[in-house]
């Protein structure tokens, strides 16, 4: 086994619990810039690679991946021997005497934690350093393997430390016994636990710390200790972020846990594959997929191949050479892809539009790291049919390194400057003399940083790592992720003229170190004349400084050429006629007519492209004359071979019953065509038969026969459709024989002859005059009568019964008429009942009081009564009469109403149900006796005029009111009135003339 690399998480601190107690990290403190972290003066000194070579190293000549194999060549290994550091580090210390320090934690720390980097055993500019910078196994080893396996994460620091730390080389160093080993334990990801598994025959821990991104945090996030970031002019107190690449990898989905997780170690470590592989030369534990290779691959694959023609005497040139493959490799198989897309055709005179699309396929920005001199680009070239070049954008020029800025390049690198440098208030990234800047240990503002963001990106709004001027959209809006690709459109000019068919490249380049970083670094040299450089070679020391050794070897080994990191190659469509189109859709791109989609013409060409001639009829389909006669006189203009001509819409043909000429003879319809054949007419009876004849273009059934006059001989004469209709030569009247209304016959057509046809069937005998059941006599038994009937007379002669008589039927009365009495019937058959009171007329007495008790015998409803010769009425004062037949004779309060004095005449008046008065206000109650009675001398008939009626109130006090002529109602038997109010009676005791 075992290795704690398939648990694929994050290294918590819980974790350091594994590491002994007896492990204590030295606690010095070095000075202000480089505090946190093991200090230099250990107790246990970084031993040399070389020694670990013994065991892990050159013992596979087939394989060569053991791990100091591997790491010989890698930059890691090399970190101290970067001549690019070296130049660098003289400015750093130019800027701010001392920073040194700070660098060669990271590049040297051999040297660095022997405390040769600073006074009194060394110095910051290195010169301290043991060792010759061409020979192995000295401080110029870089990051090696004794100081990578005794990294730890701290599981007890100092107060106010943290257990670990990524950034700015602050790593702590195991410098303990391990376990009563006299040495520090080697920390590495294998626990020895699986079966058969040997232990190494050193001390050693199991680390999963090594296994975790968090180690390589140490050194690839590199953070300012003199400047803070400065963002639009506000200082953000954020310490400056020189380098972010941990970060950044932090930032994208590769740092989650799931099935995208993916380590530093994962992408620059891969494991072996190959069977058997082994990490010592004692060939035990096969780690066959489970063996990091120490290749520490990044993208600078021209440092060493620099190293290996200038430091011959270090022996690594196999080593080398196989880490500038390995770059190489990473650079162009693992780094981007580029898409190139042409969105038009090329047109000669106009620009193409063309868009390239570079996707980041890397776990950090594109590029990342170091930032100084570092950069990629896209170089767009154009060229024409015969593979000339006719347009380039990012052009470079191998001769000198000089990149074009032309004014469509896209060049994607970091820019550090320092805030108002020049007094313009704004970052600046350039000198007063417009050249660019590289001031590592002064940097503060970012001028732009376009680098491509790796993939799920999540440090958009991240003011360390966020794009500066210079925008990536998110992947979806509020997705919180940046795409990991950019898009840069191009407009190609295509020259007149231009030869097709245009091709366009797109290739991606990445430059570990440019010419402006070069400039940048002899320029400081000379102007500020830096020391010579004092680190010795085999030869003896250079005799030039540190800036003008490295621009010796840029210009010596390619100049940093740059590395062609992807490409897509599209061949465009040329639009030479400027159509619009081109080829192969346009067919003809020498004539701007013709292309797709364009009007065809009636040219003998194909104008639209679509692979036909003159298809559609161009020009063509107006009517025309032919000059013929008949049908093949019209014709339509068709386009023929290029041209119009009126063609026929008929040809000749046999003649048809169609009313044309069919046969262009100049006749129409002649010799009867498709006539004389035996037809139906269609008509029923003596016409149905016929002869086709051609009439006004129509062929038609004419009949043989004409119709005529029906006759009864079973045969529709006059082809209606009916036979024998209307009964032809029939209707004269016939004696059948018989008896009775029997012997009436009608002449009928019947199967075409006249027969004598019964008018009459016989029937029971009805009292009409006629033998009806045709057995020779008449209404025989009063057929029909019997039945009681109304005569139709009055009175008791209205009963009868019903008696046949002359053929009709008769009510017989059954009781003849009489004298009337009184009897409540009409006895002699007048419609009157007892009229003219028969037996009355004798005086009687009513039994009523005053004048109402004097009558007459009235025969009324079959019976005598004694009605009142006088009715009662108002009491008339001083007649001794009592006119009111109350038994009170000229009484005083009945006479007190009275106006004797007043005569009146009372006109006809109208009656009407209801009468109603308007009450005086305040009368609410009025005294009413008595009724008033109309005179026997007034008019009988209504008329329109108004009564006026005087009434005494309670309190005695008269008023009057007018009584509308509508408001008279009478009473029953006479000319007697009431008169009412809406809400109470009133009666009225007097009238006076309105």
């Amino acid at each position: 086994m075992s290795r704690g690399k398939r648990q694929k998480n994050r290294f918590v601190s819980a974790l350091a619990a594994v590491v002994l107690a007896a492990l204590v990290p030295a606690a010095a403190i070095a000075g202000p810039l480089t505090d946190k972290g093991t200090q230099p003066g250990l107790n246990h000194p970084i031993e040399a690679s070389g020694d670990c070579s013994l065991c892990h190293g050159n013992f596979d000549a087939q394989l060569h991946v053991e791990p100091w194999t591997t790491w010989a060549g890698s930059m890691m290994a090399q970190a101290g021997r970067d001549p690019l550091f070296w130049a660098a580090l003289d400015v750093a210390n130019n800027d701010a005497p001392g920073a040194g320090d700070f660098c060669l934690r990271c590049h040297t720390p051999r040297g660095w934690l022997a405390e040769r980097s600073e006074p009194p055993l060394g110095s910051e500019d290195g010169c301290g350093m043991l060792g010759r910078i061409d020979e192995p196994d000295n401080d110029f080893d870089g990051i090696n393997c004794h100081l990578c396996h005794r990294m730890m994460i701290n599981p007890s620091p100092p107060a106010g430390e943290q257990n670990v730390y990524t950034e700015n080389g602050q790593y702590w160093i195991d410098d303990g016994d391990c376990g009563g080993q006299f040495e520090p334990c080697r920390h590495g990801p294998y626990d020895y636990l699986g079966a058969g598994e040997s232990p190494p025959p050193h001390a050693w821990v199991y680390s999963a710390y090594h296994e975790d991104s968090l180690i390589c945090g140490n050194c690839h996030n590199v953070t300012s200790p003199l400047e803070t970031l400065i963002d639009g002019g506000i200082d953000t107190g954020i310490p400056f972020p020189i380098e972010r690449t941990f970060r950044e990898w932090e930032s994208s989905s590769y740092s989650a846990l799931g099935p995208g997780f993916v380590t530093c170690q994962n992408c620059h470590m891969p494991d072996a594959q190959d069977d058997p592989v082994y990490a010592s030369s004692f060939l035990s534990n096969n780690r066959t997929g489970d063996m990091p290779l120490h290749y520490f691959v990044g993208g600078n694959a021209w440092i060493p191949d620099v190293l290996r023609q200038e430091y011959p005497n270090l022996g690594l040139s196999s080593e080398l050479t196989a880490t500038r493959n390995l770059a190489l490799d990473l650079l162009q198989n693992d780094t981007a892809t580029v898409d190139l897309a042409i969105l038009e055709p090329a047109t000669a005179g106009q620009p193409m539009d063309v868009e390239v699309t570079v996707t980041n396929l890397s776990g950090h920005k594109l590029p990342t790291g170091y930032g100084e001199g570092r950069r990629m680009w896209i170089n767009v070239q154009a060229q024409d049919g015969n593979s000339q070049l006719i347009w380039e954008s990012g052009a470079y020029d191998a001769a000198t390194g000089v990149l074009t800025h032309d004014s469509q390049a896209k060049i994607y690198l970091v820019e550090q400057g320092i805030w108002n440098y020049n007094g313009t208030n704004e970052c600046d990234a350039a000198d007063a003399l417009d050249r660019p800047m590289f001031h590592f240990v002064l940097g503060n503002c970012i001028a732009i940083d376009n680098r491509i963001p790796p993939l799920g990106f999540t440090g958009g709004n991240d003011p360390q790592i966020m794009p500066v001027n210079h925008s990536y959209p998110e992947t979806f809006p509020g997705s919180g992720e940046l795409v990991n690709y950019d898009v840069t459109p191009y407009a190609v000019p295509i020259p007149p003229g231009v030869v097709p068919p245009v091709t366009v490249t797109a290739t991606l380049h990445y430059q570990t170190t440019s010419k402006d970083y070069i400039d940048f670094l002899f320029n400081e040299a000379i102007e500020n004349s830096f020391a010579d450089d004092c680190i010795e070679r085999s030869a003896g020391f250079p005799g030039m400084t540190r800036a003008e050794v490295l621009k010796g070897m840029w210009e010596a080994y390619g100049r940093s050429a740059p590395v062609d990191v992807a490409a897509d190659v599209v061949a465009a469509a040329t639009d030479l006629d400027g159509d619009g189109f081109a080829p192969p859709a346009d067919c003809n791109d020498g004539d701007d007519q013709i292309f797709p989609g364009a009007p065809e013409l009636c040219d003998n060409a194909d104008n639209d492209c679509d692979s036909q001639i003159d298809e559609g009829n161009p020009g063509g389909g107006s009517s025309c004359g032919t000059g013929q006669q008949g049908v093949c006189a019209q014709g339509t203009e068709q386009c023929i071979s290029g041209g119009i001509q009126c063609v026929a819409n008929n040809s000749p043909a046999t003649e048809q019953c169609n009313g044309l000429d069919d046969d262009c003879d100049g006749q129409t319809d002649e010799n009867n065509p498709g006539g004389g054949g035996s037809c139906s007419t269609g008509i029923p009876g003596a016409c149905s038969d016929g002869t086709l004849q051609c009439n006004s273009g129509v062929l038609q059934c004419i009949p043989d026969s004409p119709g005529s006059a029906e006759i009864c001989d079973g045969i529709d004469n006059d082809c209606d459709g009916g036979v024998d209709e209307g009964n032809p030569g029939g209707g004269a009247g016939c004696n059948t024989g018989q008896l009775g209304v029997c012997a009436s016959g009608v002449q009928q057509c019947t199967g075409g002859a006249l027969v004598c046809t019964q008018q009459n069937n016989p029937s029971p005998e009805a009292c009409n005059g006629a033998d009806d059941d045709c057995d020779g006599t008449v209404d025989e038994n009063n057929p029909g009568g019997g039945a009681s009937c109304s005569t139709g007379l009055q009175g008791v002669c209205s009963d009868g019964t019903a008696l046949c008589s002359g053929g009709n039927l008769i009510c017989e009365p059954d009781t003849t008429g009489s004298a009337e009495v009184c009897d409540g019937l009409d006895n002699d058959c007048d419609g009157t009942v007892d009229e003219d009171n028969p037996g009355g007329g004798t005086a009687c007495s009513t039994g009523q009081l005053g004048v109402c008790d004097a009558g007459t015998e009235v025969c009324q409803a079959g019976a005598f009564v004694c009605e009142p010769t006088t009715a009662a009425g108002n009491e008339v004062c001083g007649n001794g009469l009592d006119d009111d037949c109350d038994g009170a004779v000229d009484e005083e309060e009945d006479c007190a109403l009275c106006d004797p004095a007043d005569t009146y005449s009372l006109p006809t008046q109208t009656s009407r149900l209801i009468i109603k008065l308007i009450a005086t206000p305040a009368r609410d109650k009025v005294v009413a006796k008595g009724a008033f009675v109309m005179p026997d001398s007034s008019a009988s008939t209504p008329d329109t005029e108004d009564v006026t009626l005087l009434i005494a109130d309670e309190a005695g006090e008269f008023f009057s009111a007018t009584i509308p002529a509508t408001n008279f109602l009478p009473k029953s038997g006479g000319k007697k009135y009431d008169y009412k109010d809406s809400t109470r009676p009133y009666e009225f005791g007097g009238l006076r003339q309105g």
